[in-house]
């Protein structure tokens, strides 16, 4: 059985539509469209895995007056 061009591209098409429209979805503070292909308890597994890498590398500020601030500015 042989394949047209078109045909094939339809196919094609279809199955890329099949895999973008579930993963698109809005943000929620800005309610814009976005396309999400990875999924966010990954992306917030590996956030906390380089925080952690982070925190283990640097030191903490012993400095009160400018960590007030900080914590007051958010």
């Amino acid at each position: 059985m042989k394949m047209n061009r078109r045909k094939f591209l339809s196919y094609i098409g279809c199955s890329c539509c099949g895999f973008i429209l579930p993963s698109c979805t809005s943000a929620p503070i800005t309610k814009r469209s976005q396309l999400k292909i990875i999924p966010e308890s990954r992306l917030n597994a590996q956030a906390a895995e380089i925080y952690e890498k982070i925190k283990e590398k640097e030191k903490m500020s012993n400095d009160k007056e400018t960590l007030a601030s900080i914590k007051n500015y958010f």
